[in-house]
């Protein structure tokens, strides 16, 4: 397969709203994740920002471990 060099890279920075407006969670529970209901909704474990099991399904693209990018949220 052919490859291509990169002419530009930009990097930048989110402002307040366009991160809430991107984000799948807004992050107010404590309790992130719990051994008897395990990750908790609006925790840092909140199932809409991507899943760390192998097991689970992503809650926000419905892909699994494997192939979700993984989802941000904010406090």
């Amino acid at each position: 397969m052919p490859t291509k060099n990169a002419i530009e890279v930009r990097f930048g920075i989110l402002g307040d709203e366009e991160v809430r407006r991107m984000s799948v969670a807004e992050i107010r529970n404590e309790l992130g994740y719990t051994r008897s209901l395990g990750p908790q909704s609006e925790g840092i474990h909140d199932p809409r920002m991507g899943t760390g099991d192998r097991d689970q399904i992503c809650a926000t693209c419905h892909s699994n471990y494997t192939d979700c990018p993984g989802h941000f949220g904010h406090i």
